[in-house]
């Protein structure tokens, strides 16, 4: 069956480049351009030249090291919140979730990549092998 079958259309998904793809990347471009062109008139020149312009408003000048401070600590704490989630979402050797059963579909591990062009097969990789490729150790304690 195909996909016009139920209801479903194909979409052409992908990093290809396309005419739409490089328009809204230059006007981005430019905006950000724009951003920052505007945040360096207003943290460097004086405000009664400002003023003389006839640009009255603007945030106190505090904003203009405040706000990249800000976004440098979050862009930090974020960095580190999600190491820390990815930490606790690993669960333990001995845990129950770790256990293999009769449908664990296991194949060597070929060391050779001579077919790179091609998508490798799912398969699960056992613990002694993720440990030893991984963490360098020869094997893990399964206890």
């Amino acid at each position: 069956m195909d996909l016009k079958h139920w209801g479903m259309h194909k979409t052409r998904a992908g990093p290809g480049p396309e005419p739409s793809r490089g328009i809204y990347g230059f006007v981005v471009y430019l905006g950000g351009i724009l951003c920052f062109v505007v945040y360096v008139v207003w943290a460097y020149i004086p405000p009664p030249l400002l003023y003389s312009l006839g640009l009255t408003y603007w945030p106190q000048r505090y904003w203009a090291i405040a706000i990249p401070f800000y976004l440098s600590c979050a862009a930090l704490v974020s960095f580190i919140v999600l190491a820390a989630l990815n930490l606790l979402t690993v669960v333990p050797i001995n845990s129950i979730h770790s256990i293999q059963d009769s449908a664990l579909i296991q194949e060597h591990i070929i060391e050779d990549n001579s077919e790179q062009s091609n998508i490798p097969k799912i398969k699960d990789i056992p613990i002694d092998v993720y440990c030893k490729n991984v963490y360098t150790l020869a094997s893990c304690d399964r206890t």
